[in-house]
């Protein structure tokens, strides 16, 4: 069977079959009537991660949602050009569950697809191998340009049953308590900001929850299992026609980041540190993560209100209180290779990769990439020789910690620049796109020798 590699625009990937497989070329062996379906890419979200599970590579996820290049902040009253943008944060840490991860001639292989029509800037990725006593599990924090550090790509043991809230209804004063009992893929309602009738009038997705006594405990965590779906691109647009079509006061947020409410002493809400708040969940696939809430309640009240602008739902939420156990953590680094899966009717533009060995500039988070456009995937092999199995009374996990800046094209979600690859990100830019009369992608005779070096795939329009 073969299949197209996208669909009769060239825009939307081939994404997988029904039963995993990402080829959209297989043979089948036929004794029975047999249906198999074949999902294409609806939208535009980042590129997709793959990996060896024995006998096929099987769709992972979508990765780094938070390197998005051009994500608005806030309108000023600057009449030349009035937004200002983020800088967000092109890091991930992908959870790879053991049993889908298998060994082939002594790696672990992965895949990395640029399937959508988007321009990618591969900085650094690495395998995270965590060992744990059997009787916890292990997850990850996730990532924000506006959290502190120390919480974010943290790997945190948590019991295997987490308390539950005793209390969870919505914005509409529903009960939710139920879905976010148990992981079973039966989600909160979810409402989108972007269908929000007017930029002064939003309309909050909000979950607010009692967690229980907590008090006695030194530690307190959130369990969170979740998804964002960033509704589409012509919503996203007229949501900003709004912006324009009037004056708006100056720092007016055009998508205002999430953010944690707790109870003072006196009953009142008052919003967490912004260095400690809640982070958007990826797309796509629903991930578990945590959140650390330790030292975020002022007074024995452990009551928690949680507000979205996006459509964020959530399959569970548990309140872990154990203490961190001793966990091993050994980072892989891996070869990399950079070649074209399929042709593509992509207009990016600019000096993208030379196909081949890359393994070098994925090795560090340095503004070194690998640059590729719709069509261009990487090879990941990483080597397992090191790798002693876990002693006694102890699990592995797998994490894939992974830098990755993306941009697409304007109209599609893309807005204020071309679909070109430069100008280049950079790790202590402003925002993207940021003012080039005062900020500059690091020029020096390193860089510019990465880039006569490796950047010599020459595309034009």
């Amino acid at each position: 069977i073969v299949l197209p590699a996208t669909d009769t625009t060239g825009v939307h990937a081939f994404l997988s079959w029904d039963d995993g497989p990402t080829n959209p070329t297989r043979t089948i062996t036929l004794s029975q009537r047999t249906t198999l379906t074949a999902e294409y890419e609806k939208g535009v979200s980042c590129p997709s991660l793959s990996i060896w599970n024995g006998t096929d590579y099987i769709y992972l996820a979508d990765v780094s949602n938070h390197g998005w290049l051009g994500y608005i902040n806030y309108i000023t009253d600057d009449p030349d050009w009035p937004i200002v943008y983020w800088r967000n944060n092109p890091w991930d840490y992908v959870p790879v569950e053991e049993n889908h991860l298998q060994l082939r001639n002594g790696y672990y292989n992965m895949l990395l697809t640029q399937k959508w029509n988007e321009i990618f800037y591969l900085d650094s990725v690495h395998m995270v191998v965590v060992d744990h006593p059997s009787d916890v599990n292990v997850y990850s924090t996730m990532v924000e340009q506006y959290l502190d550090p120390d919480y974010m790509g943290k790997i945190y043991s948590v019991s295997k049953n987490p308390l539950l809230p005793v209390l969870a209804i919505n914005e509409k004063g529903e009960n939710v308590l139920p879905q976010i009992s148990e992981i079973d893929n039966s989600f909160t309602p979810g409402i989108n900001g972007l269908t929000s009738s007017s930029w002064d009038t939003i309309s909050w997705n909000t979950l607010t929850m009692d967690l229980g006594v907590l008090s006695s405990y030194e530690e307190i965590k959130l369990v969170v299992r979740g998804i964002v779906d960033w509704g589409t691109p012509e919503e996203y647009s007229l949501w900003l026609d709004k912006f324009f079509a009037q004056p708006v006061p100056n720092g007016t947020q055009i998508t205002p980041a999430p953010f944690m409410e707790v109870k003072d002493s006196e009953g009142n809400w008052i919003r967490v540190p912004e260095s400690r708040q809640f982070p958007i969940p990826p797309d796509g696939v629903p991930r578990t993560f945590v959140v650390d809430l330790t030292d975020l309640f002022p007074s024995d009240d452990y009551s928690l209100r949680i507000n979205n602008f996006w459509n964020v739902t959530f399959d569970y939420i548990g309140v872990d209180v154990s203490s961190r156990e001793d966990i091993s953590i050994k980072t892989i680094y891996p070869y990399a290779n950079i070649y074209q899966l399929f042709e593509s009717g992509s207009m990016a533009s600019g000096d993208f990769t030379r196909y081949g060995d890359v393994t070098e500039l994925v090795a560090s988070e340095d503004d070194k990439f690998v640059i590729g456009k719709q069509g261009d995937e990487v090879s990941l092999m990483f080597p397992a020789a090191d790798l002693v199995p876990p002693g006694e009374g102890m699990e592995r996990d797998f994490f894939v910690f992974v830098a990755l800046w993306f941009k697409d094209e304007a109209g599609n979600w893309g807005y204020g620049f071309d679909f070109a690859v430069d100008p280049l990100p950079f790790m202590e830019m402003s925002g993207f796109p940021y003012p080039l009369t005062s900020e500059s992608y690091p020029f020096d005779e390193d860089h510019l020798q990465y880039l006569n070096e490796y950047n010599t795939r020459d595309i034009t329009k």
